[in-house]
């Protein structure tokens, strides 16, 4: 263990893109209320994590001129969760 590739710490790492497989309910309110399970791999436990809302068409959206952006919650290595927009 040389404390730089590799440690004895215990902590987990990710170092690719997280992949999204779906996202659970298909419906949701107008009014922002609704929790969004996502589906996928490649997730990592930080205080960072967040999620990007777009559009179908692969157009980001704007939120009052910046990405729309949302905290997430680490459920585990393939779920986050999070609100909607309204």
């Amino acid at each position: 263990m040389n404390g730089k590739d590799y440690t004895n710490d215990g902590k987990t790492y990710g170092y690719f893109d997280p992949y999204v497989l779906s996202a659970e309910p298909k419906l949701i309110s107008v009014d922002g209320t609704t929790r969004v399970r996502i589906k996928g791999f490649g997730f990592v436990n930080s205080n960072e994590t967040k999620s990007l809302i777009s559009s179908p068409s692969n157009y980001t959206l704007l939120c009052g001129g910046e990405y729309c952006m949302k905290e997430a919650t680490f459920i585990d290595k393939n779920t986050l969760e999070t609100a909607t927009y309204p």
